[in-house]
């Protein structure tokens, strides 16, 4: 425990569990684990060109994440991944699957995901807006709580194979959408006011669009692959 503290933490272990708590400022210069990596800063994470964070399962909270590169690059890998800020955006880019108990970022500013395989979505929450990125598919992590919270003006954008499925939709709250599905559908519940979908593209196979809302929904472009296109207002 310092005012300021830069850190370097491996552990090879096969259960080489690292948690970590600076009350201070923390560098990261390598934190790396084969498993579960829990990170608590009580003022600023800072990260650069240079730092590493890999682990399994990786659990951060902070007053806010110093960006001095483009993103905050992790390695996590076949466990959940979980980024708590009070203060400022959190830029993010992951290589690996997460899976588990999800991906969960929540911010006060813009958060910006990229992810470098399949993500299950537990929560993103933001003031702001929101962009989430897969090279892979996009799905549901928590039942029927909701996913994606975006109250900003920016509203909710997503790149991906897919995004939810017929059997298990992705909850959000939002009131602008755009969205572009490469391999797959587009499956969405929104409980927000009115929703202005930008645009919807999906393409591939079974490339079907279904989403509802609570109130109207204001229709841009919609492009689908798949032999259904269902948009619901539910009011």
């Amino acid at each position: 425990t310092s005012e300021n503290l830069t850190l370097k933490a491996i552990s090879n272990a096969k259960n080489g569990n690292l948690t970590i708590s600076q009350t201070g400022n923390l560098q990261v210069d390598e934190l790396d684990t084969k498993s579960n990596l829990n990170i608590k800063v009580g003022k600023s994470l800072s990260v650069d060109e240079n730092s590493k964070i890999i682990a399994k399962d990786l659990v951060l909270t902070a007053q806010k994440i110093n960006h001095t590169t483009d993103a905050l690059n992790t390695s996590v890998n076949g466990g959940g991944l979980s980024i708590n800020v009070k203060d400022g955006e959190v830029k993010l880019v992951n290589s690996g699957v997460i899976s588990s108990s999800g991906l969960s970022v929540i911010a006060p500013g813009n958060i910006d995901v990229k992810n470098s395989n399949d993500a299950a979505i537990n929560l993103l929450q933001s003031a702001g807006g929101v962009k989430l990125k897969l090279v892979g598919h996009g799905t549901d992590a928590n039942g029927d709580d909701l996913n994606i919270i975006a109250n900003g003006a920016e509203g909710f954008n997503f790149e991906g194979k897919s995004f939810g499925t017929p059997g298990d939709v992705i909850e959000t709250h939002v009131s602008k959408l755009v969205i572009d599905t490469k391999s797959g559908g587009i499956f969405i519940k929104n409980l927000g006011g009115q929703l202005s979908l930008i645009k919807a593209t999906s393409t591939g196979k079974f490339a079907n669009i279904d989403i509802s809302n609570l109130f109207n929904i204001e229709v841009g472009e919609i492009l689908a692959s798949g032999q259904d296109v269902k948009l619901k207002s539910v009011s």
